[in-house]
Parts: C-alpha cells; structure tokens; sequence
C-alpha cells in the first residue's frame, strides 16, 4: 500500500510540474514584449498608509486633478542673489524650494512653478487634493484650504512656519497665486 501511495505521489509531482511548465512558458510564436518602467507609484487602492508626518525626501512628481496638472519631474529651487525665489527653466516644470522642508514633513514646502504648469492654478478651490510623489517611493496628499492672490510675489508670505506639515502652490509668473493645503493622507507603494 505505501509502494502504491509512493508511485501515485511521484506521478502527482510530476504532471503538476509539467503543466507549470506549460502554464509559465510562453508560446514560441508570441513575440517578447517591451517591459516599461516607470517611477509613478501604484494606484491609491493599492498603497498603504505611512505616518503623517513623513521624513526628508525629495518630491518626483505632482499631481493637482482638479486643474489638470500631472508632471513627473520637479527641479530644486534656490533663491537668487536678491532673495527672491528661482523660477523653474522650463515652463512645463515646477520646482521646489530647497531651502524649506520637503512635502510631508513638518512646516510649509513650497512648490513653484510658471503659468506652462500651474496656468489654472487660480482656479483651485479648497477641498481639492494635490498629490505630491516623493523619492522614497511615499505619496503626501494634501487638501486645499485657501486660495490667495496677493497684490506682491507671493514667496516671503508663502514660507510662514506652520507646526504641522503643509504644502504651498505659487506661480512665479503671470497672476500672484498661492495656494494653501494641508497634509491629509500619506501612502507608500
């Protein structure tokens, strides 16, 4: 009985593996396909919430839904020998302050950017959200909460401390927008 169990395990063993086999391997006839890799994290459905507060690291991409902004680069911005605040070289790009903290952690960052991206940043409302992906592969979500259009660039009022983490939205170029959100979520893929 046990030579008879022993046979009918090996046998198991075996077609199961063959059919893995055949299951894994593609067809010869299909060609290979291109493996595309991108640094945009996964889907929300898919991420899992980490601390509010998040730790140092430099925002990669932004995305504003409700205006139609969704870029996947963000250079670092200084101040210029005067103090006032670089402007991003590219007009489809936005930057952040350096000189301030990072989106997620504690105090206003500041993301800047001229009207190629943040053209119908006037027309944010408070409530909406602003995606902001970081290096470390997290994502700080923040809700908006006011929409100023000072009569004077917007950068010195933009930078006022705050206790928790915020995020300010400035164009540097064409009408003074700010716009203030308040961390809400904040994700790892």
């Amino acid at each position: 009985m046990q030579a008879r169990l022993a046979v009918v395990a090996v046998l198991a063993v075996a077609v199961g593996t063959l059919l893995a086999a055949a299951v894994l391997k593609p067809p010869a006839d299909v060609p290979a396909q291109d493996v595309v890799t991108t640094s945009r994290p996964a889907p929300f459905a898919t991420r899992v919430p980490v601390s509010r507060v998040q730790t140092a690291s430099r925002p990669a991409a932004l995305e504003i839904p409700a205006i139609g902004v969704d870029t996947s680069t963000i250079v670092g911005l200084g101040l210029t020998p005067d103090g006032a605040l670089e402007r991003p070289a590219d007009a489809r790009t936005p930057g952040w302050f350096t000189g301030g903290p990072t989106p997620g952690e504690r105090g206003p960052a500041v993301l800047a950017a001229r009207d190629g991206v943040f053209g119908r940043l006037k027309d944010a409302r408070p409530g909406e959200q602003v995606v902001v992906h970081r290096a470390d592969h997290t994502a700080a979500v923040f809700t908006v909460y006011r929409v100023d259009h000072p009569p004077n660039p917007p950068f010195p009022t933009a930078r006022s401390a705050t206790p928790a983490p915020e995020l300010r939205l400035i164009t540097v170029d064409g009408d003074n927008v700010v716009v203030y959100a308040r961390l809400s979520q904040a994700f790892t893929s």
